[in-house]
């Protein structure tokens, strides 16, 4: 009897919870959901650095 209601709670019940908080889906879903990789081109890369450093000697000059 013990057996059998352990698992009916951990696969049953346990499976309804899960949907409940994490939606109908496993893994594949998530994945699905991720935005894909972008891939920068050394230009690009290059530009991102720039105006970071940029934007950090701004704040910096605020700060000061």
């Amino acid at each position: 009897m013990a057996s059998s209601f352990g698992g009916w709670f951990g696969y049953g019940f346990g499976a309804a919870v899960g949907k409940a908080f994490f939606g109908d889906g496993g893994r594949e879903t998530r994945e699905k959901r991720a935005e894909p990789i972008h891939q920068q081109t050394e230009a690009e890369i290059l530009a991102d650095e720039k105006r970071y450093d940029e934007e950090a000697k701004r704040l910096e000059a605020e700060k000061a």
